[in-house]
């Protein structure tokens, strides 16, 4: 069956015919017109473009119809008057569930947060978590190996006051060994690279302890 993509809306529920054909084809030409977000209903589903689009402007006005990241933090930041609001970023290795975490993030406490300096240190805090959490695999440079909670405090008047990350579900098997097609945690090459930086922690090269040695890529970024 072939779907119109001109005629068609942004949101799956609207199909006529629901399978699997009609489904990929019309998430496959939004991708084709970098329309990489598509809605389920209250669902949003993204499809990693492996490319840079000009799509995350926070000083546009955001169309909350209109599928798209911005839109969904959105519409959780409009409900909170009626309770607590949650965004489940979920989905396989590679589909980019860190970046779209980072651009929630960025959205809500550019726009919402108590102060400039307090937004810059919760989205920051971030990157720090990655170093401890991420690491190379055959399908992603920069693969969220762990699970984790944030949460953002907002006071009476709706600003963001606050954070707090939590991780939980640590892939313990990156610290106990580590094939040559991939790489442990990021936090581990990035101190032995940084070695004489660090002199004090007498840190040595990647390659004179077990866990690394035995990856191709331990002295890449």
């Amino acid at each position: 069956m072939f779907i119109d993509f001109h005629r068609f809306s942004y949101n799956l529920i609207d199909l006529t015919f629901v399978n699997i054909p009609t489904v990929m084809n019309v998430l496959n030409k939004r991708y084709d017109a970098n329309r990489i977000y598509t809605y389920n209903g209250d669902v949003l589903l993204s499809v990693n473009p492996f490319k840079t689009l000009d799509i995350y402007n926070i000083s546009t006005e955001t169309n909350l119809e209109e599928p798209h990241v911005y839109s969904l933090a959105q519409k959780a930041y409009n409900n909170l008057m009626n309770k607590n609001q949650s965004i489940l970023v979920s989905g396989e290795s590679g589909s980019g569930k860190t970046e779209n975490t980072k651009y929630i993030l960025n959205y809500l406490c550019n726009k919402y947060a108590d102060n400039n300096g307090l937004a810059a240190k919760i989205i920051n805090s971030n990157y720090i978590i990655e170093l401890f959490g991420n690491a190379k695999t055959t399908r992603n440079v920069n693969s969220s190996r762990f699970g984790k909670f944030i949460k953002l405090y907002v006071n009476d008047n709706k600003r963001i006051v606050g954070g707090n990350i939590e991780s939980y579900l640590l892939e313990k098997s990156r610290i106990s060994s580590v094939n040559s097609f991939e790489r442990s945690y990021h936090i581990f090459y990035l101190v032995c690279n940084n070695r004489n930086k660090l002199s004090k922690y007498d840190f040595k090269e990647a390659e004179y302890y077990s866990l690394l040695k035995n990856s191709d890529l331990r002295n890449s970024w």
